[in-house]
C-alpha cells in the first residue's frame, strides 16, 4: 500500500521539449531542469449574496480562466535551450562567415603562430586577406592600427609596427610589440556551423516527468505551449543558469491545458 510520505516528489527526472510546427515533430533536449514550477494561473468568478445577517458572502466559485507558466532553470547555456529562449528554431548553414577574434599579450614565445590544424579555430583560412586587421595600445593608451605585411614575406625582426596573417589563421608580430597587448580580428569565411535562424519556434509540447519516493512516475503533459519570451530573465552568456517560461496554451486537444497523470510504474535504471 501506498503512504503519503512514498508518494512525495524526489526530483525531476526529464524535461521533454518538442517543436510541433514539423511533422514529425523535433525534440529541443534540454539539460534536466535544476527546478521547476508550475503557476496554474487560475481565475475564479465569486458569486455573492447576502446572509441572514445582511452580509455579503461567498455563495459559490467557478473557474472562468486557465494561464498556466512552467518556469524551469536549467544549469547552463545550451544551444536548444537558447533557441527556445529567443523563440528561433535551430538550423545549419554550410557556408557561414564568421571570424577569428583574439587580444593577446605578446611574448617572444608566442608572437609567432603557425596556424590551427584540422578542426580548430582558424582552420581553412585564407593566406593574406585583406580585411585582417590588428590594433596595439600606444603608450598613452590609444588603439592604433597595425600595418599589414604579405606573410611569406614578413620579417617580425626588422619591420615594426607590424603583423601578418597566414594560412589557417597563422600569424607574425614584430618584435617591437613584444609586451604589449594586442587585438586581431581574421575573417574566416565557408565555415559549417549552428546558429539560431530566423523562423519562430512557437508550437511547442513539453512533458515532465518527476520520480516519487517511492520512485513510481508523476508526470505533467503540456500538449500544446510557446515560450514566454518576455518572463524567462536574461542569458547567461558565461558559466550560469538560464530559466525558461512556457506560456500554456489550448489546442483543443484536450479538455485541460495540463494533464496530471500518476502513473503505476516504478522507474527502472
Amino acid at each position: 500500500m501506498a503512504t503519503l510520505q512514498n508518494r512525495k516528489p524526489k526530483g525531476i527526472t526529464g524535461m521533454a521539449v518538442f517543436d510541433k510546427s514539423v511533422s514529425p515533430k523535433v525534440a529541443y533536449p534540454i539539460d534536466t531542469p535544476g527546478t521547476a514550477e508550475l503557476d496554474p494561473g487560475i481565475e475564479e468568478v465569486l458569486s455573492e449574496t447576502r446572509s441572514d445577517l445582511g452580509e455579503i458572502v461567498i455563495e459559490s466559485a467557478i473557474i472562468d480562466a486557465q494561464r498556466p507558466i512552467i518556469s524551469a532553470t536549467m544549469p547552463g547555456l545550451t544551444p536548444t535551450a537558447l533557441a527556445l529562449r529567443l523563440g528561433k528554431k535551430l538550423k545549419n548553414n554550410a557556408s557561414a562567415t564568421s571570424a577569428v577574434e583574439k587580444r593577446i599579450r605578446l611574448t617572444a614565445t608566442n608572437n609567432n603562430y603557425a596556424g590551427a590544424s584540422s578542426g580548430q579555430e582558424g582552420f581553412g583560412m585564407s593566406a593574406d586577406q585583406t580585411t585582417s586587421y590588428a590594433w596595439v595600445l600606444s603608450g598613452l593608451g590609444i588603439p592604433t592600427a597595425l600595418t599589414r605585411v604579405a606573410h611569406a614575406s614578413f620579417d617580425e625582426t626588422v619591420t615594426n609596427d607590424s603583423f601578418s596573417q597566414g594560412a589557417n589563421g597563422a600569424y607574425k608580430f614584430s618584435d617591437n610589440l613584444i609586451g604589449s597587448d594586442v587585438l586581431f580580428q581574421f575573417p574566416q569565411s565557408s565555415l559549417s556551423i549552428l546558429e539560431i535562424g530566423e523562423a519562430s519556434l512557437d508550437d511547442l509540447e513539453v512533458n515532465i516527468t518527476v520520480v516519487m519516493r517511492d520512485l513510481k512516475i508523476f508526470r505533467l503533459e503540456i500538449p500544446s505551449c510557446s515560450i514566454d519570451l518576455g518572463g524567462s530573465g536574461p542569458i547567461p552568456l558565461g558559466a550560469g543558469e538560464i530559466s525558461l517560461q512556457f506560456r500554456v496554451t489550448y489546442d483543443g486537444s484536450t479538455c485541460t491545458p495540463i494533464n496530471y497523470k500518476y502513473i503505476d510504474q516504478v522507474r527502472a535504471c
